[in-house]
């Protein structure tokens, strides 16, 4: 904890850090020598996101990339730790987190971590991929079934997690069925009326 705090202490303005989590399950890890160690299939992975953006809410914020203070993945007995996270091409090029007026993510857009600078407990390399966490040291890898750009599966640091039926990428309600039933009825109609 007191390095996790000294890397917090580094950032230039500490208004409030957040934690966001993305959890989801393994579904597949590759037989034999790419296998990272007791990770197995069915594994949860964890991934959390320390951000601070210089605000001290969750409503209606914006981080950047560069907001990105450091990651760290736990899955079986695997961990590894992303700081920095990213290669300077990624910085500028557009949100990565956003919360909507309840707090809640509404919007994630997780890159693929730099691989180059990142260490995980086997060594250097670990990466953080759209749906993999890799081991690019010893090329080992376990995959998970979910994306990570899929703001549904994230948590802000209160546990909460926007509901897929009430939220997508573009902020439009997504359609439910009863919807969709409603507007092919409302064109069905539409077409006997012209008739």
């Amino acid at each position: 904890m007191s390095f996790l705090l000294l890397l917090i202490n580094q950032k230039n303005v500490i208004a409030d850090p957040f934690i966001f989590t993305f959890e989801n399950t393994i579904i597949s890890t590759p037989i034999g020598l790419n296998t990272i160690p007791n990770v197995s299939t069915g594994d949860i992975l964890k991934l959390s996101v320390i951000v601070d953006n210089g605000n001290d809410n969750l409503i209606e914020q914006t981080w950047q990339i560069t907001d990105v203070i450091l990651a760290t993945v736990n899955v079986g007995s695997y961990s590894a730790t992303y700081l920095p996270l990213f290669d300077s091409s990624y910085i500028g090029c557009c949100s990565f987190f956003n919360t909507n007026k309840d707090g809640l993510i509404d919007y994630a857009h997780f890159y693929d971590t730099d691989g180059k600078t990142n260490f995980d407990n086997f060594g250097s390399g670990g990466i953080i991929a759209t749906n993999a966490i890799i081991d690019s040291t010893n090329n080992r890898y376990a995959f998970w079934n979910d994306s990570l750009f899929n703001p549904t599966l994230w948590k802000n640091q209160n546990g909460q997690g926007v509901k897929p039926e009430d939220n997508n990428q573009n902020g439009i309600p997504i359609p439910t069925p009863s919807i969709i039933s409603l507007f092919g009825i409302g064109i069905l109609i539409l077409r006997v009326i012209k008739k």
